[in-house]
């Protein structure tokens, strides 16, 4: 969970440098496809500017450590949930990583369904 955090923190500080703004400004995005697929986005103020891997999310040109195998299942988990719970599709969810101070001290995951706000998800609630 902490590495977690710390992966969603690092993205949002060396994304808010590369795209100089503040790290509040921006926010990563986390969506599936109609298959259950996560896929990535940045945005700056909630609108999406560009598809992002996993590897650009780590900052790293080749993952070794396979962290993407090993966050998908959590991800696609807790998409599929929502969806469930919410009785929607897997592309209507949306959740978001972001910050309100800037050094992304504290990561802050956000749930939306068809755009409408439905609250933060803890990071317990992502790995139960």
């Amino acid at each position: 969970m902490s590495e977690t955090k710390s992966i969603f923190k690092k993205a949002l500080v060396n994304f808010a440098k590369k795209n100089e703004v503040t790290c509040p400004e921006n926010q990563l995005l986390i969506r599936a496809s109609n298959e259950g697929a996560p896929y990535y986005t940045y945005c700056i103020a909630f609108d999406e500017k560009k598809r992002v891997t996993f590897k650009d999310v780590l900052g790293v040109k080749v993952d070794f450590k396979n962290r993407e195998q090993i966050a998908e299942p959590f991800i696609t988990k807790t998409i599929n949930r929502l969806s469930n719970k919410h009785e929607c599709q897997n592309e209507d969810v949306k959740i978001y990583a972001c910050t309100f101070d800037a050094k992304a001290k504290d990561i802050y995951l956000f749930g939306y369904i068809k755009n409408q706000k439905i609250g933060q998800i803890s990071f317990d609630w992502l790995f139960s």
